[in-house]
């Protein structure tokens, strides 16, 4: 079955937000990835997608509430 543009943003959206940064290299989940990314080019163009929305929302400040 193949992937709709959903699903695969969903995904990618999940491993950005993965602290791939904090398990060591031979960690499964990181195995994983690896072969999400490797199994279709629209992962690769999504996950860099969600990870620069992920690092741009943490650096957007919060708002105040009145």
């Amino acid at each position: 079955m193949k992937e709709t543009p959903d699903e695969i943003w969903r995904q990618a959206w999940q491993w950005a937000q993965y602290p791939v940064h904090e398990v060591a290299e031979d960690h499964p989940d990181l195995q994983r990835l690896q072969e999400w990314l490797k199994k279709d080019y629209k992962h690769k163009v999504a996950y860099e997608q969600a990870c620069e929305l992920w690092l741009v929302s943490g650096l957007v400040p919060p708002t105040k509430n009145k």
